[in-house]
């Protein structure tokens, strides 16, 4: 039996092995946040299964994502779900912990124990599983913790919340994605609905949905920071702010921290846990429209380019698919911070995208036309950006780039896009007189492609008639119309009879003096030596005359 110390562990690991699992979950769902455990959950089906996979499969699994994009409310329900398939559960709410004691102090005041009993206390309890929420702001000493109580504790599982991975042997990670379309617009509906007392939207209004969650980058927490707005505005008035949507989406509940209460607020927390190199990197990513490339962003960021990306991805803050990309409530906060460093990050922009935008039209024609036509698409935002950039800045530059945008929209359209870029190019080349003969080669061919030059005079516009009026004119046209085609058939026969004359009477001089016979000058297949005006002719239907339009049958 063991005694002193070790008898009295053996106690309270006995004691609180012993108590219900009821017990140990209320314990678990007790410390997790009202405003989590209350609210219901929406979407993120495949989130939550491979979620459940994963714990059954792995010592530590970390839940990444962006501010507010909902890692501790899957947490939760994975917790909740997976609550009787463990020995025990327990929430760790370590979102104050600053150092990596305070981590442990808070681990054992959710277990009960004391800070030197920790790793012991976990592995005792057998298959148990612990989520600890929020270590972003403490991660290194986080992975350190959690590394050493895996090793302790082997049949233990650790659910971890982050913005950064640990980057530890045992983990496996879980990025989770915005909303889909569909689920986006029903957790709208469902906050809406709670603020208002109810909610319901025309086909309109449920267009305007769709479109604000989308440029709500599919946030959780943006989405029901903007339901909580339909209380003053309709979800259409909320679309058109949406640009001030750093200082429109506020006032969370009031039991959630402020980092969870305002959009602005859920991005300072992130903002803050940078190292001054990695705020100054994000600030000049969000000269980047749509995607981009490392080529790009070395070309942006300067030197150590590479390492500040790879560290601004692992804290979520940027995306990585195929291409790199911001979030756009992410890229309108980091504007903001960009400060003086605007004019050189865009200045370093515009030259790359310059340089890309002719390489790429140069390849349209060759054997790489394929692929140049799907690169240059792919950036074609960050082109057109770097063009506006450069008309301000340097307009030649900015001319030649509208000429190597023409050549693809030519070929994709829209045309009106094309007729643009084509007039700015002739406007802007001015100072060149090279690049501005192409501008005018390039705007006269577009035009003679389209032909839409008459469309391009001003037309003036007809004052508004009824139907009526309008049955009324036509046939007052049409009655014009036959009266006047009887007076114009036969002088406009005569004076083509006329020429036609002429002409037969000089090629009939010609044949006299030659001796040879004349063509018949309505082009049958005879001759005639006679210049009488009226010979007669082969053609079964006409006579000629030199003095009338008149067609005798022969």
């Amino acid at each position: 039996m063991p005694s002193g110390r070790n008898a009295a562990r053996s106690r309270g690991i006995v004691t609180l092995h012993v108590a219900t699992r009821a017990a140990r979950y209320d314990a678990c769902v007790d410390r997790a946040r009202p405003a989590v455990k209350d609210s219901s959950f929406v979407g993120r089906v495949s989130d939550f299964e491979r979620a459940l996979e994963l714990v059954a499969s792995s010592h530590v699994v970390t839940l990444l994502g962006p501010a507010g994009i909902g890692k501790t409310r899957l947490a939760t329900r994975v917790a909740t779900d997976a609550a009787d398939r463990f020995e025990g559960v327990w929430f760790v709410a370590a979102a104050e912990a600053r150092t990596e004691a305070a981590l442990v102090a808070n681990i054992a005041s959710t277990l009960g124990v004391s800070t030197g009993d920790v790793a012991h206390a976990i592995a005792g309890r057998g298959e148990v599983l612990v989520v600890v929420d929020n270590v972003e702001q403490v991660v290194s000493s986080a992975a350190e913790v959690v590394a050493r109580l895996a090793r302790t504790a082997p049949r233990a599982r650790f659910l971890v919340t982050s913005r950064e991975r640990l980057r530890i042997d045992a983990e496996a990670c879980l990025e989770l994605e915005p909303l889909d379309d569909a689920d986006a617009a029903r957790l709208f509906a469902d906050r809406a609905a709670r603020a208002r007392g109810r909610f319901s939207s025309s086909e309109t209004e449920a267009r305007a949905v769709a479109e604000l969650v989308r440029r709500l980058d599919g946030n959780p927490l943006a989405i029901e920071l903007a339901a909580a707005r339909t209380k003053l505005f309709s979800p259409s008035e909320l679309l058109a702010r949406i640009d001030q949507r750093l200082d429109l989406l506020t006032g969370g509940p009031r039991d959630r921290s402020p980092r969870q209460s305002s959009l602005r607020g859920a991005i300072d927390w992130s903002w803050d846990l940078l190292s001054d190199e990695e705020k100054r990197a994000l600030a000049r990513c969000s000269v980047f429209r749509g995607g981009f490339l490392m080529d790009a962003a070395e070309a942006v960021l300067g030197v150590n380019a590479i390492a500040l990306l790879e560290s601004l991805v692992d804290k979520s803050l940027v995306r990585r698919d195929a291409r790199f990309a911001l979030y756009e409530t992410v890229r309108d906060y980091a504007r903001e911070k960009i400060g003086g460093d605007a004019a050189d990050a865009e200045s370093a922009h515009a030259a790359y995208y310059a340089s890309f935008a002719e390489a790429r039209a140069a390849e349209l024609n060759g054997p790489n036309a394929l692929d140049a036509t799907s690169a240059f698409r792919a950036d074609l935002d960050n082109v057109l950006a770097a063009h506006r950039r450069l008309r301000e800045k340097d307009a030649v530059l900015g001319a030649r780039v509208a000429l190597a945008l023409n050549v693809l929209i030519a070929m994709r359209g829209p045309i009106s896009m094309q007729r643009d870029l084509l007039d700015a190019a002739v406007a802007d080349a001015s100072s060149d007189s090279e690049v501005l003969v192409r501008a005018l080669t390039a705007r006269v061919r577009g035009l003679l492609l389209r032909g839409d030059t008459a469309a391009r005079r001003p037309t003036r516009s007809a004052p508004s008639r009824s139907r009526g009026a309008k049955r009324r004119s036509a046939r007052s046209r049409s009655k014009r119309a036959r009266a006047s085609t009887s007076s114009e058939v036969e002088p406009i026969a005569g004076a083509r009879t006329s020429t036609r004359s002429s002409r037969f009477r000089r090629s009939s001089a010609t044949a006299r003096a030659r001796g040879t016979r004349s063509p018949c000058p309505l082009r049958c297949t005879s001759s005639r030596a006679s210049s009488t005006p009226r010979a007669r002719c082969t053609n079964a239907r006409s006579r000629f005359s030199a003095t009338s339009a008149t067609a005798e049958p022969r």
